[in-house]
């Protein structure tokens, strides 16, 4: 329960980046509540429960702030990168967009991604709840470009007694 809290706080986050950091493809006519109606391209991969997942994610963004629509767009590992690479080339790459350390710097460096340091220097994204050496993985240099959603651990895990037993001594 706690990471999907944390994936659902992580995710309004960055739709809030793209409200205030990145283009969006339509802006509409304020509407009844007088706020500027916007739309949102939104990008991730996964297999199908990350999608499920992300997609009632978004249906839940979408009825708290209705002024905002977000089309969402979604691949597996493969496809995506394959559909993001010319989305890039020809300068359309969506408003917020899952992001691998691997290509990071790729993007990044081009300039194709918007610089997060303003917004978290203003307030406008809070970072309290991150640790600083997560923070850093989303840098390059003194930018950031990105944070994580969520954080891997590398593990493993030992049945001493029986290691013991069979004379195997693992180095910490």
């Amino acid at each position: 329960m706690l990471m999907r809290r944390f994936v659902f706080f992580s995710f309004c986050v960055l739709l809030t980046l793209g409200l205030f950091g990145c283009s969006s493809n339509t802006e509409e006519a304020a509407g009844a509540d007088g706020k500027k109606k916007v739309t949102l391209r939104v990008a991730w991969w996964g297999g199908q429960p990350r999608h499920d997942y992300t997609s009632k994610i978004i249906e839940l963004y979408e009825k708290e702030h209705p002024h905002v629509k977000i089309e969402a767009e979604f691949a597996n590992w493969d496809d995506y990168w394959k559909k993001l690479a010319p989305m890039s080339a020809a300068g359309q790459l969506p408003d917020v967009i899952q992001m691998d350390m691997a290509y990071l710097s790729q993007y990044g460096k081009k300039g194709q991604l918007e610089d997060l340091t303003p917004y978290v220097k203003d307030g406008t994204i809070n970072t309290e709840a991150i640790d600083e050496k997560t923070i850093k993985g989303g840098k390059i240099g003194d930018q950031l470009y990105g944070f994580p959603l969520g954080v891997n651990v590398l593990s493993v895990i030992t049945n001493d007694d029986m290691l013991k037993e069979a004379g195997v001594e693992i180095d910490d």
